[in-house]
């Protein structure tokens, strides 16, 4: 819809900024805030939602310049020759717009000042939010913690707001100090009773001044210890969420635990801005709770639930289940619906937010770090980890569970959803055309069924309810038609008349997600020994993703982000392995566990290709191998197979400046190394020089 070039690349750096600056907070609200009762509203111009192409003709026009302020009655024209037209709307008595117009469409309204002055925009609803012009992120779910500093100018202050889910509405109120608290969006963890109290919380900061603010300290007190942390810059008119330290004695069993924060500025003396309590709760060790710790992806403070297990055997590591949460719910809310096992302890990632991203992208990478995180604290047995999850989270199950075949022995999707393109209307692109088949690419690892065949590695117990009026339950049929069709491990369990959500027993737990038959299918089960796998059907559209299961993994592709495939078979009598490949460049072999007979080697037969005496590369210590996403082991031994003229030769470790596992993906990919995004302020002049030394 007319987008351009430049209209692209803000729409890009726009839905960044919508993904990535979530991170404001709800305060109270002073007496004497403004809350808009009246606006011009106006419907869809484009296509949004879940599809890989965004389009807004009204948003373009923005990209472009050619934005002019609305009145009642005046018209938009669509590319398309559609005409929307403005029309004035009033806000019920609770302040909330709603209408066809708050489903993608845009609310507009104006503000008056006297001066120049910064506020705050306190508004949900809403994706998206333009103020005098400038880009503003919003709070599309709703949850009324997002408040981000606005600069209003003297006279009529332009406010432009993006709904997307039904109702909408906004406020605008002073901030409560210049620079300070905004603590309803906190990341806090439990205190646990006997346990030495040194760990991490973290709040949001409201710079509202147009000034960069530098040399602040945050100060927490409990327990008669004051402990300060160093503050990062605050931007002019930004937030940011800071973590700040609690270091103290142990917390008591009949006591909730409330630190006192402080925040101050240190550059002339040390001045304080602003000043909140923050409510921690205190546990017991046997209650479910929450531990934060500093994400490797960005530096952040996160937490994850652990609903520990009770009375488990002794002498006998326990198993692990990890459980992801569906949307609107948190980590601690999805481990506090199990009762507490007998036999393991179950841990619930909370995917950066109560939507987060769907337990793809970052979501992913958020659980694999809370499953290594939760496997070495908790001393669980490495072949007794299960996965399962509801809503968003059994759609979780189902694509993390084939993304990485190898880490669980069984997976258990409950209300599951299997993709954006069988659950949401993603694009699919039929017929695509090389544009379309490149954005396709892009989005292949949410492409569940291309994945499916590497269930084949786990035990797979679908559960929902046939009444579902949220997640439908063809979901689970398609699915169980997929696996139907090759699987020899799963099982079903449809409950008839149940909804989304259900519980029939007065046992603890939800039923819907602690569901007995689905443990006693996980109790069964244990993942193999590397030894004990004779034979791996693997596949995957991305290395960078997900490159390895047990003995086998894919280093590189012949053409990138198309599913790449091995079928292996490893015959231990003949020192052999027989393969296929489809779509591989370079392979790799783990044979530390194949006890190679010296001289003799390995003998492989690939594509029809016979290679012998093959030798593993010699054995490098653990650690000095760097990490690759998504794998609980490095290899030791490997031997390596790349494609060179149509032929299979042994080759070396691809070279760290070609596409390979740790270097592989698309654009996002970058945001996982802890990327500085750096914007201009001030406009280039270009000189030209003709001598490029001097220059």
């Amino acid at each position: 819809m007319n987008v351009t070039f430049r209209g692209q690349l803000k729409l890009i750096f726009l839905a960044l900024w919508v993904g990535s600056s979530r991170l404001c907070a709800q305060t109270s609200a002073p007496t004497n805030h403004l809350v808009i009762q009246e606006a011009l509203v106006i419907e869809s111009l484009g296509r949004a939602g879940r599809n890989t192409l965004f389009t807004d003709a009204l948003e373009a026009s923005l990209a472009a310049g050619t934005w002019t302020p609305p009145q009642a009655g005046s018209s938009f024209t669509l590319p398309d020759g559609r005409v929307q037209t403005w029309t004035h709307a009033v806000a019920n008595s609770n302040g909330w717009f709603s209408g066809p117009e708050m489903r993608g469409g845009y609310v507009y309204f104006t503000v008056d000042a006297t001066d120049s002055r910064v506020m705050l925009l306190n508004a949900s609803g809403h994706g998206m939010a333009y103020v005098n012009g400038e880009p503003r992120t919003g709070d599309l779910y709703q949850y009324g913690y997002v408040q981000t500093p606005v600069l209003l100018h003297p006279g009529k202050n332009e406010f432009l707001l993006a709904p997307g889910r039904g109702r909408m509405r906004a406020t605008v109120l002073p901030p409560r100090a210049a620079v300070g608290f905004n603590p309803g969006d906190l990341t806090l963890p439990d205190l646990l009773v006997g346990e030495a109290v040194r760990t991490w919380g973290a709040v949001v900061l409201v710079n509202a001044t147009t000034n960069w603010t530098h040399d602040l300290e945050l100060t927490s007190i409990w327990a008669g210890r004051t402990t300060r942390t160093p503050v990062p810059t605050l931007p002019p008119l930004g937030v940011r969420k800071v973590a700040f330290q609690i270091q103290g004695s142990t917390a008591k069993a009949d006591a909730k635990a409330v630190v006192e924060l402080s925040l101050a500025t240190t550059t002339k003396g040390r001045r304080i801005l602003d000043r909140t309590p923050v409510e921690l709760r205190v546990r017991l060790p046997e209650q479910a709770h929450k531990r934060t710790f500093f994400s490797s992806i960005d530096g952040s403070l996160q937490y994850y639930a652990i609903n520990p297990g009770r009375d488990l055997p002794p002498g006998v590591p326990p198993a692990l289940f990890l459980s992801f949460h569906g949307a609107s719910v948190e980590g601690i809310g999805q481990a506090e619906a199990y009762a507490p096992k007998r036999w393991g302890h179950l841990v619930s990632p909370t995917n950066r937010r109560p939507y987060g991203f769907d337990w793809e992208e970052w979501g992913r990478l958020d659980a694999l770090e809370v499953l290594d995180l939760a496997t070495a604290r908790l001393s669980v047995d490495p072949a007794r980890v299960y996965l399962t999850g509801h809503s968003m989270g059994g759609h979780g199950t189902l694509n993390f569970g084939a993304t990485f075949p190898d880490r669980f022995a069984a997976i258990g999707p409950s209300a599951g959803w299997i993709s954006f393109f069988s659950y949401a209307g993603t694009d699919s692109f039929t017929n695509a055309t090389p544009v379309e088949q490149m954005l396709r690419r892009a989005a292949a690892s949410s492409d569940t069924l291309a994945l499916a065949t590497n269930y084949l590695h786990q035990g797979v117990y679908l559960l929902h309810g046939d009444a579902d009026d949220n997640v439908p339950v063809r979901e689970a049929r398609r699915m169980r038609e997929v696996l139907g069709s090759f699987h020899h491990d799963f099982a079903w369990h449809e409950q008839p008349g149940a909804g989304h959500w259900w519980e029939n027993s007065d046992e603890p737990g939800a039923e819907c997600v602690d569901w007995p038959p689905l443990f006693d299918f996980f109790a069964r089960r244990r993942i193999p020994a590397d030894a004990e796998v004779r034979r791996i059907q693997f596949v995957t559209v991305n290395p960078g993703v997900s490159s390895r299961s047990h003995w086998l993994g894919i280093e590189a592709q012949e053409h990138s982000l198309q599913p790449s495939e091995i079928e292996a078979q490893w015959d231990p009598g003949q020192q052999r392995v027989i393969a296929t490949t489809r779509n591989v460049q370079q392979w790799v072999l783990e044979t530390g566990f194949m006890n190679l007979t010296t001289g003799t080697g390995l003998k492989v037969e690939v594509d029809g290709q016979k290679l012998e005496g093959l030798k593993p590369a010699e054995f490098v210590p653990k650690g000095e191998f760097p990490a690759i996403p998504g794998e609980s082991k490095p290899y030791h031994q490997p031997v390596r197979l790349a494609k060179i003229s149509g032929r299979w030769e042994v080759s070396s470790a691809r070279p760290i400046t070609h596409k390979n596992p740790l270097r592989h993906g698309p654009f996002k990919d970058a945001f996982r190394h802890r990327m500085l995004f750096v914007y201009g302020t001030v406009s280039a002049v270009l000189i030209e020089c003709g001598d490029p030394v001097s220059c």
